[in-house]
């Protein structure tokens, strides 16, 4: 694991961490296949929790940190992005053509 993802896992239990190929995959609790953890007192998704550790603050216009894997319990920095719905939306139409 890099450096700089376990030291993003400060607060984190490293024990329910599981690499898969290049995917970073949370192995703990789960809510709709995303990891979950609660920091500062509240529940919040593994991913997001990341993204914003490793790569910085989510920008209010796009408020969705998505996947460029299929691996919705991954917190890989290179496999997040951030976007908004259409973003989203326009994401899961070429996985479908893509089948």
């Amino acid at each position: 694991m890099e450096q700089d993802t376990t030291t993003a896992l400060t607060g984190l239990d490293p024990e329910r961490v599981e690499v898969v190929g290049d995917c970073l995959v949370w192995t703990g609790p789960t809510t709709d296949g995303y990891g979950r953890v609660y920091l500062d007192g509240k529940r919040q998704r593994v991913h997001r929790v990341m993204y914003e550790r490793q790569v910085g603050p989510i920008p209010p216009d796009k408020p969705l940190v998505l996947h460029r894997c299929r691996e919705r319990a991954c917190f890989a920095s290179a496999h997040l992005y951030v976007g908004d719905v259409r973003d989203r939306g326009r994401a899961l139409t070429e996985r479908r053509r893509a089948r």
